[in-house]
């Protein structure tokens, strides 16, 4: 099974309906025990048997059964062939293929897994996916079998998922020319600052990410969401370098012992944190890149596909990566960032 050869002509509602279903039984039931975010606002739990998914999840990582027949095996089980009973050999066909993606996190060779973290509980009151490296990375390497399937977006489409306060993962995509839904493996790789990957086409419907720098094994595997994705210059980011240099909500708020947030009486101005952090990577580039390091780099950035997370509701509300804020915690953050 090749993702980068496979073509689909999946929509966008199509695609939501697919990436619920795979991450609910591939990830939520057989590893991460908690519920990833879900596209449709009235998506049920799967009501499969999650030891028979472990099980093929299990001789997948242990390379004792094929990728395409380990997906046989998933359409096999009681509960998806009974989704997909009546849909057409199309649309049998992209699921196959998005379920590969899936299932393709636990191929020995896969580089990445998926896991848990607690960052953005400040904020949003639960945990979160990530992915985070399993083997060292090298400037350029490009991390295929962490993937997504992207779905163009119509205007209407678009304007539904703000309502619904689903628009977490849409990308602009110069080469398709449209906004385009991106779901898989892939929307669990969260936003940061300083990160460490950038996104790469992978065939025409597909998006995997490429490596800006050495990643070394158990180091979160992130990308840059956009300069204004999370608020007016991102000043309600989460990230780890906006935490560390005092940048993004942590201008405004810390952290108490608790877990609780805790409002700044002088909060750092994101002009004094992005001088931080413009000069920490002067310092970086002129200590530690050679010539030939900074040639790499700048060749791997201009050869960049041109996508970027869609700046959700125009940068004029707080937002999370891989999250819509409970209504709580929207009434706590909201107002803070001017625009």
């Amino acid at each position: 099974m090749s993702h980068e050869s496979a073509v689909t002509s999946m929509d966008a509602l199509t695609l939501s309906k697919y990436d619920d279903l795979l991450s609910d039984v591939l990830l939520d039931q057989a590893g991460l025990w908690f519920q990833t975010r879900k596209m449709l606002p009235r998506y049920r739990r799967a009501r499969t048997c999650a030891q028979a998914t472990i099980d093929i999840v299990q001789r997948v990582a242990t390379g004792s059964v094929e990728l395409a027949a380990a997906v046989d095996e998933l359409l096999d089980l009681d509960y998806v062939a009974s989704f997909l009973k009546h849909k057409t050999m199309e649309r049998r066909a992209d699921f196959r293929l998005h379920a590969g993606r899936y299932i393709s996190m636990y191929l020995p060779g896969a580089g990445y897994e998926i896991g848990q973290t607690a960052r953005y509980a400040v904020v949003t009151g639960q945990s979160e996916a990530r992915v985070v490296a399993t083997k060292q990375y090298t400037l350029g390497m490009v991390i295929n079998l962490c993937s997504g399937s992207v779905a163009r977006l119509s205007d209407a489409e678009t304007r539904r998922m703000e309502t619904e306060r689903a628009d977490f993962s849409v990308i602009w995509w110069q080469k398709k020319k449209a906004m385009c839904l991106f779901l898989g493996p892939a929307r669990f790789v969260n936003h940061d600052c300083d990160s460490n990957c950038q996104f790469t086409a992978l065939g025409s419907d597909a998006i995997c990410f490429q490596a800006l720098r050495s990643i070394e094994p158990g180091e979160e595997i992130t990308t840059h969401y956009g300069s204004s994705y999370f608020g007016e210059n991102n000043c309600e980011c989460l990230c780890a370098t906006c935490e560390r240099y005092g940048r993004g909500w942590y201008a405004r708020h810390k952290v108490s012992a608790d877990g609780t947030p805790v409002a700044l009486d002088a909060p750092a101005t994101a002009e004094s944190g992005a001088k931080e952090i413009n000069g920490l990577a002067a310092v970086c580039e002129s200590s530690s890149s050679t010539d030939t390091e900074a040639t790499l780099v700048a060749a791997v950035r201009q050869d960049a596909d041109n996508i970027r997370m869609r700046t959700r509701n125009k940068g004029r509300r707080s937002v999370t990566p891989a999250s819509c804020l409970p209504s709580r915690a929207r009434a706590a953050v909201h107002g803070t960032c001017r625009v």
